[in-house]
């Protein structure tokens, strides 16, 4: 079985990865990656779902209850006060937005992907699965957004703290 590069592995100090639910979801997107791209790649966009309403939820930040998994996501960001690009920024300023703006890119992706290629909708029996290699990467994304989402998270709770 191969293993995912675990950006999650950084991350062991954030207690809302240490929760049922959560362990659940990354441990069916590590031991289906082989065996079942499909459930991989529709469990990925679940587990940012599922840290997204955590996050939301611990700010007492309302959502509508049927938004799509990008407007979560956005309004996750919001939330965190994660900035998209301005044209009156540095230039470091802009390329880090420019990554964000991506990353709201890559949520729509997911979303796409997971629709045509993942759990959650039926195939005909033509269908060719998606390969390892891409679910991997599709894992892999949504980790990294995760854990940038917990970095963020701790950093507001922290500042709002002290």
């Amino acid at each position: 079985m191969h293993s995912i590069a675990d950006p999650l592995k950084s991350s062991q100090d954030y207690d809302y990865l240490k929760n049922d639910n959560i362990q659940r979801k990354i441990l069916m997107m590590r031991e289906n990656l082989d065996t079942d791209t499909e459930l991989a790649i529709g469990t990925s966009k679940e587990f940012v779902e599922t840290v997204c309403k955590t996050i939301l939820k611990k700010l007492d930040s309302e959502l509508k209850p049927k938004s799509k998994f990008p407007d979560l996501v956005m309004h996750t960001m919001k939330v965190l006060d994660i900035k998209h690009s301005n044209p009156n920024e540095d230039k470091i300023s802009k390329t880090l937005a420019g990554i964000v703006t991506s990353l709201t890119t890559l949520t729509h992706n997911i979303a796409e992907l997971r629709n045509i290629a993942g759990t959650g909708h039926g195939k005909d029996n033509e269908f060719d699965p998606v390969d390892t290699e891409y679910a991997r990467l599709v894992v892999n994304s949504a980790s990294t957004l995760v854990v940038f989402l917990l970095d963020m998270f701790k950093k507001q709770t922290e500042h709002i703290q002290k």
